[in-house]
């Protein structure tokens, strides 16, 4: 990216505050969206509705290469987050929870508060905007939790976040998709023992695991109790028990699509955003970019960035 500015004045955010622009989502094509209205002189507040930034890339795989960044080539991605996010950091707001979006004489009223649980204290709170641009992606992501009975969850992990916290461990990885066995052979260099188990007698996608790895295919977990893993196969019934430090649990992904038309009267289709070819919605000034977006055949970040180009040569 060209060399950015820096915010000079953070907004001093209050009720009924007046911002030019309401950027919603704080993963990268949200991220991207505030310095590019950074660059142009574009007052904006980032609503997030979750407690981090970085979406989906910094949920699921932040140690991971992406190759679809346009700036640099084979980046980690917690990386873009890093890199995107310097400069606007006090014009991002976390734990956001909207109730309603209502249009006045052109303008945006969105009502608002801070999800911390805290709802008998909840204090309601109004933004004021010309311009709100939609970038919120597939949805609320969350992970499949694990459906046995533990009795300890304290090493129970859903993401590797640093995976030196394996080495010269027992590590067991539960799971059969693409994110299972890139770790298992990931992690094989570095934990003392990696076993994988998968209720299938095939890999998703015919993945091949290397050879140090202990295979339990066709096994269905019963319990863990006292860092001891009971399984049982499948077919021959019989029951197995492995020790490990750490279960890392990648059943895959539950995801609760978004529904922005609960908050004010847009078109989707299969819960996806339409818009047009400059990225707008049915209403004057409300667009929308990325994976949000009904019909698009590509979810890449590179075309996310170049629909917020559009979007920003509209409202500068």
């Amino acid at each position: 990216m060209s060399e950015r500015k820096k915010s000079k004045n953070a907004i001093k955010v209050t009720n009924n505050t007046i911002i030019d622009t309401l950027i919603l989502g704080a993963g990268p094509i949200g991220l991207y969206c505030g310095q590019s209205c950074l660059k142009n002189n574009i007052k904006f507040l980032i609503f997030e509705k979750k407690e981090n930034i970085g979406g989906q890339i910094s949920a699921l795989y932040p140690l991971k290469n992406v190759y679809d960044y346009p700036f640099k080539k084979n980046v980690i991605a917690q990386e873009i987050i890093e890199e995107l996010k310097k400069g606007i950091e006090n014009s991002i707001l976390l734990n956001v929870q909207i109730i309603n979006i209502v249009k006045k004489q052109n303008l945006f009223h969105v009502k608002y508060f801070f999800n911390n649980n805290d709802y008998k204290n909840k204090k309601e709170q109004n933004v004021i905007c010309k311009n709100v641009i939609n970038c919120t992606g597939i949805g609320e992501i969350s992970f499949r939790k694990i459906d046995f009975p533990i009795d300890n969850i304290n090493n129970v992990l859903y993401s590797v976040n640093d995976p030196q916290i394996f080495k010269d461990k027992k590590v067991i990885v539960l799971g059969g998709g693409d994110s299972a066995s890139d770790w298992t052979n990931q992690l094989s260099s570095i934990a003392k023992q990696i076993s994988l188990v998968y209720r299938k007698s095939v890999l998703r996608n015919n993945k091949e695991l290397v050879e140090n790895v202990r295979k339990y295919l066709n096994f269905n977990v019963l319990k863990a109790q006292n860092n001891i893993l009971y399984i049982k196969e499948n077919d021959s019934k019989q029951e197995k028990e492995l020790n490990y430090d750490f279960l890392l649990v990648l059943y895959g992904l539950e995801i609760d699509e978004n529904n922005i038309s609960l908050f004010i009267k847009i078109r989707t289709k299969e819960n996806k955003i339409i818009v047009n070819k400059n990225q707008q919605t049915n209403l004057k000034n409300f667009y929308a970019a990325g994976d949000c977006c009904w019909g698009k055949k590509e979810y890449k970040i590179a075309s996310g960035f170049l629909e917020i180009d559009k979007i920003i040569e509209q409202i500068k």
